[in-house]
């Protein structure tokens, strides 16, 4: 299996606040598995797999004491998740800059939902 991952977000990016999404996002981006955002709210927002979410708590525990257990624990789990959202969304800005700057200039777009 090494098909591109989409992840859909809801406006409280609940995706990432939950403990088993988050262990099946690292598991993509540590194995170099395209992954993709989608949703109403795209805005990066700080991951913290310890304050992190699941249906049932020995689940929860389960997933915490995985990656805790990974070589750079919790903090190398956050970072690398955090890191590969940034080159997501960064990857994500090009592309509509890019299709803006090739848009024939004497004619009005109007782009919704596009920071900054």
């Amino acid at each position: 299996f090494n098909h591109p991952v989409l992840l859909v977000l809801d406006d409280a990016q609940t995706t990432l606040h939950r403990s088993a999404c988050l262990e099946e996002l690292h598991y993509c981006v540590s194995r170099g598995i395209p992954v993709y955002f989608q949703g109403s709210n795209l805005v990066h927002t700080q991951i913290n797999v310890a304050n992190a979410k699941a249906f049932d708590e020995a689940l929860q525990t389960k997933v915490f004491k995985s990656i805790e257990s990974l070589p750079d624990g919790v903090a190398g789990f956050n970072s690398l998740i955090e890191h590969n959202i940034a080159k997501i969304e960064e990857e994500r800005l090009k592309c509509v800059s890019s299709m803006l700057r090739s848009m024939i200039l004497n004619k009005y777009y109007v782009v919704i939902g596009i920071p900054g």
